[in-house]
């Protein structure tokens, strides 16, 4: 059994950054300051000019953004930085990485250069000569321990890629996109602000590749995940969100699945893209969790990952559900607890993240208003006329109400409701299709305790679903349908149809 040190681990990540922060301020700010001050004191004749103003200025946009897509490509795929302080633990042969071996120091001559041609001071000439050399020998004694480290792997990499020339065609490949390393960047300080964290367990990440599993409590649990780990992680979503947000969803590297199929051409791409070294990221529950207390996992999620046969990151989120309950519109800020544990045995790490351990049953709501969706019934009188607000919630028809109720007692009301609601339901519901897009049929919709009915006539189901907090969608003679319901509650059609149906 191998013992951690968590608080050796977190001083030597902490000691590496502020070492690569000051490595990094002092090469694109300090250095090249001081020898701007040193040449304009000692050689104060300039040639400056509006065309190389301009030109200048563009070497340094141009050489800013390279040598930061190219940081965050080793970081998020080889697992490193461009520095010897933390040398990467993997290849990476894509994003900037496909188009030359060492693309910050191209990134930073260019923004080097640029600067030197807006201060235009011709002393600066034989300096940028100077730091070009140096630079030079810098690749060439990191590729002397780059081939000692990988090897073949590397030798092989250095034959079809320039060291220094960007003139290869791009390939994305493993790498993120440009619009996550910039997402990434603004987000990560934004969410240390914004939430509460407590990780515990970061050690357990391998240096190799692994596959991540997480229970599901809020709809933004990939930045939580992707926030603890510091890795690039493409989780598989529901291709009906996925359709409905593609852009958000191509820059999270998301990874579309037909969640209630069978998809084997889904299941395939992802044992693809993780025999290629991306991390790939599950919700075994398949959908969020509605009060915090863990979901049954889907089928097949245990098989999966024995094919993958990688070593397997279980997330365990407590809070993550509070900030965002799944029947809410309105987000919050909450404590957000995360332990990381790495497992080899699949029903292990799955029992892991699901454990009751990740609930929160003396937590309170900060807001109750939409909680109706949730406790779609009073739990004296059987009332559907009930009501969320910001501390209680009422019945319309009887006067039971509740204020700021534990989540625990919550638990024990919504449990009893099922049994308070009495037989035949009816209303009328329009159809949707499971993006979201209305067909424009409205039916009627009758449950007895027989059976469902559609406009009257019985029909044959499968299962009932719900991925968000209005709709359901039933399978209904081997097709998925979608409902949205005109005046009652969809969570409660979803619930008492499986009690009649024994689901």
């Amino acid at each position: 059994m191998v013992i951690y040190d968590d608080k050796k681990f977190k001083k030597n990540v902490y000691t590496n950054r502020i070492i690569f922060s000051f490595s990094l301020i002092f090469m694109m700010v300090i250095m090249p300051l001081l020898f701007i001050l040193f040449s304009n004191v000692l050689f104060p004749w300039r040639f400056s000019s509006p065309l190389t103003n301009i030109i200048g200025s563009i070497f340094i946009a141009a050489g800013i953004f390279y040598a930061f897509i190219s940081i965050g490509d080793i970081y998020f795929t080889g697992w490193g930085t461009a520095f010897i302080v933390n040398p990467p633990k993997r290849v990476v042969k894509s994003g900037v990485y496909s188009q030359c071996r060492h693309p910050f120091y191209f990134g930073f001559s260019s923004y080097i250069l640029g600067l030197f041609l807006v201060n235009a001071n011709i002393l600066l000439i034989p300096i940028y000569l100077i730091y070009l050399f140096v630079i030079l020998i810098k690749t060439y004694s990191e590729e002397k321990s780059l081939k000692k480290k990988f090897k073949e792997e590397y030798e092989e990499y250095a034959k079809s890629t320039p060291i220094f020339i960007p003139i290869k065609k791009y390939i994305k490949g493993r790498c993120p996109s440009i619009f996550f390393l910039i997402l990434y960047f603004f987000a990560k300080p934004l969410l240390a602000i914004i939430f509460r964290f407590k990780i515990e367990g970061r050690e357990e990440i391998p240096d190799e590749n692994f596959v991540v599993i997480s229970n599901h409590g809020n709809f933004i649990d990939p930045a939580f995940v992707m926030y603890a780990l510091n890795k690039y992680i493409r989780f598989s979503v529901s291709e009906n969100y996925y359709k409905r947000f593609p852009f958000l969803m191509n820059v999270g590297g998301a990874i579309s699945i037909k969640k209630h199929e069978k998809d084997p051409g889904a299941l395939m791409n992802m044992i693809r893209l993780s025999r290629e070294g991306n991390i790939t990221g599950f919700y075994p529950e398949a959908t969020r969790t509605w009060d915090s207390r863990p979901l049954e996992p889907k089928y097949g999620i245990s098989k999966l990952l024995k094919i993958l046969n990688l070593p397997i990151i279980s997330i365990r989120m407590k809070g993550n559900h509070l900030s965002m309950p799944k029947w809410s519109k309105k987000f919050g800020v909450s404590k957000i607890e995360i332990k990381i544990k790495r497992f080899y045995d699949p029903e292990d790490a799955i029992r892991f993240c699901l454990s009751m351990d990740v609930s929160t049953p003396e937590e309170t709501y900060k807001d109750y208003s939409g909680i109706e969706k949730y406790l779609w019934a009073c739990p004296k009188c059987g009332s559907l006329k009930i009501k969320g607000s910001k501390e209680k919630i009422e019945c319309e028809d009887c006067g039971f109400s509740l204020t700021k109720p534990k989540i625990k007692d919550l638990w024990k009301y919504h449990d009893s409701l099922s049994d308070k609601v009495n037989l035949p339901l009816k209303d009328f519901a329009k159809k949707i299709d499971i993006y979201k897009k209305e067909t424009g049929e409205n039916v009627k919709i009758e449950l007895t305790d027989k059976g469902l009915l559609i406009d009257d006539k019985p029909v044959d189901i499968k299962t009932v679903i719900m991925d968000g907090n209005k709709d359901i969608h039933i399978y209904i003679n081997g097709h998925l349908q979608g409902y949205s319901f005109e005046n009652t509650n969809a969570l409660m059609w979803k619930e008492m149809i499986k009690k009649v149906y024994g689901l």
